[in-house]
């Protein structure tokens, strides 16, 4: 019954159409009407889902034994909190985890592409010099 419906209403409703692209489409009634009331609370309830989620796994991960995994704490609670604008200090916030993104992040991202472009030179020259085994070992 739900199904013959909504083909119902795609056919004989002139609003519904696939113009939700275009201004005049996002400023539509049913499409804003699903937006605000159906769309926003399923994204509020998942996202909200995902914090707990991500805090029980950061409580769990980083629990401050030592001076690194306090300083590993203090690192990611800088990073969680720098798109909150309710807490004092934002900019400082922001601009030390903006700080902690782009220097010592960086750093370890670019040894891991390193890492990576050496095995990748590493296995072509294994194949290329036919040390390199087939699938399985035959070959």
């Amino acid at each position: 019954m739900t199904l013959v419906l909504s083909v119902l209403v795609i056919i004989f409703d002139n609003a519904w159409a696939f113009y939700f692209y275009t201004a005049e489409g996002l400023e539509n009634s049913m499409f804003r009407t699903f937006f605000d009331y159906v769309m926003m609370p399923i994204l509020a309830t998942m996202f909200s889902l995902l914090a707990f989620f991500i805090a029980s796994a950061a409580y769990r991960a980083f629990r401050a034994r030592n001076i690194l995994s306090s300083l590993l704490l203090v690192a990611a609670l800088l990073v969680m909190m720098r798109f909150n604008p309710w807490i004092p200090g934002a900019d400082q916030v922001a601009a030390a985890s903006s700080w902690l993104m782009n220097v010592p992040n960086l750093a370890a991202q670019r040894a891991i592409v390193i890492g990576v472009g050496l095995g990748m030179v590493a296995t072509a020259l294994k194949v290329v010099l036919g040390i390199e085994r087939s699938y399985m070992g035959k070959g």
